[in-house]
């Protein structure tokens, strides 16, 4: 007796193949792609860091950094690289400068006769003006010899006078101009 093709074993079998078919290359491949990104982890996609918000510790340390920098320009205003060139050589032994040796000890960089260079106060070392500059933000000896070239009251005496020039220039009377 013929019947219906699914009640006699055949149809059957052709739908387990066509659905084994389609099923079995998704399942590999989702198998695989899982494979993969456990070797090969995906790259994160890159985010910008959300500012942080600054404490007020931190704010009167940046201030205090900034009026640290404006007076140690004051105390290291320096000078062309040129001019120290043709300056009379100082014994290095004694902590002089020697501009045949002409390499900034922060950077390492060669001078260049148009660069502004500073001397130690103590040693009289030679350096880049910004490189000292940014040396001492955070440091208060020459990088070479660890003479100390900087002393916080300095920086708190010139303060007090700028301070004292504000408020003079505050207080002093003002010519009235009529017209």
């Amino acid at each position: 007796k013929k019947g219906n093709m699914f009640q006699t074993g055949t149809g059957f079998a052709i739908a387990i193949i066509i659905l084994a078919c389609v099923f079995l290359p998704l399942c590999l491949t989702y198998g695989c792609a899982k494979i993969m990104d456990l070797i090969h982890p995906p790259t994160p996609i890159p985010t910008r860091p959300v500012p942080r918000q600054r404490t007020v510790e931190e704010q009167k340390k940046s201030a205090e950094m900034k009026r640290r920098v404006r007076f140690l320009k004051v105390i290291f205003p320096g000078m062309l690289y040129r001019d120290v060139e043709s300056s009379p050589k100082e014994d290095e032994e004694n902590g002089g400068t020697n501009p045949s040796n002409a390499t900034c000890s922060i950077c390492l960089r060669d001078f260049q006769s148009e660069d502004l260079v500073v001397h130690g106060r103590t040693c009289t070392h030679l350096f880049h003006h910004s490189c000292v500059l940014e040396w001492l933000e955070k440091q208060d000896h020459c990088p070479i010899c660890r003479q100390t070239m900087v002393v916080q009251e300095e920086i708190d005496q010139l303060a007090a006078e700028a301070a004292a020039a504000a408020a003079a220039a505050v207080d002093a009377p003002k010519d009235d101009f009529m017209c």
